[in-house]
Parts: C-alpha cells; structure tokens; sequence
C-alpha cells in the first residue's frame, strides 16, 4: 500500500509540474488540466467497478508509465500538438485516477 501511494503521487505530482507548456497561455493549460482531472475522476468509478480497487489502481498506474514512455519521442501531430502533448494528457489523467483510486483503496 505505502509503495503504491507513493508511486501514486510522484507520477502524479510529475505530471502536475508541466502544465504551463501544454497551452498556448497559463489560462489554457490550467483548463486543460482540469478538464483532464474531471475525466480521470469520472472514470475512476466503471474501472473499480468492473476490475476492483487494487486491480483499478495497476490498471491506471500502467497506463501512466507506458505514457510517460510515449512522451518521449519528438513526434508533431499537428501543427500545434505533438504526441508529448497528448501522452501528458493521457499520463495525466491516468495518474489522477490512481491517486483517486488509491485514496477508495486505502479508506
């Protein structure tokens, strides 16, 4: 349990500190992020629902790694968004939702 809120946490804290580049302004990414965090919250309850706690938190911890793995590439999508944009947003929420999740499991 500690190990997992640990990890939990930095990857959520991680992705949390890289908001100001995401948007063309500091209004745009904050909206971003709490959009994204709204989505992670609501999908916190079909996953524990249909795969447990334990089982949701792996679930949304893996989905953070492999994304912070596709972060990586300097890859363009579009003239204004580039896969590191959108594997921050998917990272994002993914750890937003096991800290969420983790918050179910430990309560």
């Amino acid at each position: 349990g500690m190990v997992c809120g640990v990890m939990a946490s930095t990857v959520f804290y991680c992705f949390s500190f890289g908001w100001s580049k995401i948007g063309k302004d500091l209004y745009t990414s904050y909206l971003l992020d709490a959009v994204g965090k709204t989505i992670s919250m609501a999908l916190t309850i079909p996953v524990c629902g249909r795969l447990g706690r334990k089982k949701g938190i792996l679930f949304f911890l893996t989905i953070g790694v492999l994304s912070d793995a596709f972060a990586m590439p300097d890859l363009m999508l579009s003239e204004n968004w580039s896969l590191e944009h959108v594997a921050s947003l998917v990272g994002m929420m993914a750890s937003a939702a096991a800290y969420g999740t983790l918050y179910l499991y430990t309560s």
